[in-house]
């Protein structure tokens, strides 16, 4: 199984992380993909699981550490339904939030490929799908969409953010 994680609306509230999932080997082999931005859904059919952090969840561990639980969270949640091989983060991830997503993988799931960087979104076709349903939600959550709101609510994930406290500085 592989992952494909990005985020939407980075640094500011809300933030929303998706993490599309496929056991087809051809959603990781690299292209060249674009950033389409449209309101209609391009994979209705899409695998995947997302999480918002919020004020709330920003005041209890802080935004610095949102990457880590969110990347981690969603490799559990797929891990549940088959081994999870390669984790595929786009965006870059500085030294000290790497450190904390390694020892976190390392408890939760060793033996997990961590491939990460700048512009994955545009190179790797499941994280290109991440990218675009994090856009999507960001429409979603942000009220400027005309989706009904309860589409996505199956595909929402709510970490226990207490199973990361030794993790993380809070």
């Amino acid at each position: 199984m592989f992952l494909g994680v990005d985020e939407s609306n980075h640094g500011k509230l809300p933030e929303i992380f998706v993490g599309c999932y496929s056991k087809d080997s051809s959603k990781i082999i690299k292209g060249d993909f674009g950033k389409p931005r449209n309101e209609r859904d391009p994979f209705p059919k899409a695998t995947y699981q997302h999480i918002v952090f919020d004020t709330k969840e920003d005041r209890i561990v802080g935004r610095t550490n949102f990457q880590v639980i969110a990347a981690c969270e969603l490799v559990r949640r797929v891990n549940r339904i088959r081994r999870l091989e390669k984790l595929f983060i786009d965006g870059k991830i500085m030294k000290r939030t790497l450190c904390k997503l390694e020892k976190m993988m390392n408890h939760f799931l060793p033996r997990t490929e961590l491939i990460f960087g700048k512009g994955l979104d545009k190179k790797i076709p499941l994280v290109n799908t991440a990218d675009r349903m994090a856009y999507l939600l960001y429409l979603y959550y942000s009220a400027t969409s005309k989706t009904p709101k309860n589409q996505y609510l199956n595909t929402i994930v709510t970490p226990r953010l207490e199973d990361y406290f030794k993790f993380i500085d809070t």
